[in-house]
């Protein structure tokens, strides 16, 4: 299973740790990861891939980053999407 961390490296910038086995496999940002789910869909269609965390348009408070963390989460868990066997990252 993946679990995801948030990791800040500024007030502008967030990636969220990808562990595999409780091991760190790689860090992402949020646009990665929408990428990917896009690249889904448009293979996949939209019916087989759960619904994605929505964007925000402002910098988010470290509550919002924490609760998207959780969606992403639960988003990734919840298609039993395993979006890293290729690769180390995105």
């Amino acid at each position: 299973r993946e679990v995801l961390s948030a990791n800040l490296f500024s007030s502008l910038l967030q990636a969220f740790n990808i562990h595999v086995n409780s091991v760190l496999h790689c860090q992402v940002r949020y646009s990665q990861l929408l990428g990917l789910h896009q690249q889904i869909k448009k293979e996949y269609g939209n019916n087989v891939v759960p619904a994605f965390p929505p964007k925000k348009i402002f910098t988010l408070t470290p509550a919002e980053v924490e609760q998207r963390r959780e969606q992403l989460e639960k988003y990734m868990q919840a298609g039993e999407i395993t979006f890293f066997s290729a690769g180390p990252c995105i």
